[in-house]
């Protein structure tokens, strides 16, 4: 069984994001998505600067929202992004709360109005 961690739940805090974290939770776009929350899952690895994202179910776009990204660090201190060829995820680390992922999303260049808000997961024994 998972169990979220961070956000009102109290987590850890993130010094990073590694191979093996999985981050669930919600993306919204206005081209994307047409500005409705879509659930989004973020796996690191199998190395620590690379993973695979994917919202499920997008019902207003034909190319999807799913593949392999590369993880850069961001222009401030405790933000990263995540990119490949068409968007970008500028995260702040532990920005809704300890063990989240949030910011904003950049679908084409066109950054207004897009967000996101994730948090890491971990197995309970």
């Amino acid at each position: 069984t998972s169990q979220a961690r961070g956000g009102d739940a109290g987590g850890e805090v993130l010094e990073g994001i590694f191979a093996g974290d999985r981050f669930t939770g919600w993306l919204k776009h206005p081209v994307l998505t047409k500005s409705e929350q879509y659930e989004l899952a973020i796996e690191v690895g199998p190395g620590d600067n690379v993973g695979v994202w994917k919202i499920s179910k997008p019902k207003y776009v034909d190319f999807g929202f799913e593949g392999e990204f590369e993880i850069f660090p961001g222009d401030e201190p405790g933000t990263i992004r995540m990119r490949d060829d068409m968007t970008i995820l500028v995260a702040e680390l532990n920005g809704a709360g300890p063990g989240t992922l949030s910011g904003r999303v950049s679908q084409n260049g066109l950054m207004w109005g897009g967000f996101f808000e994730t948090t890491l997961e971990v197995e309970d024994y």
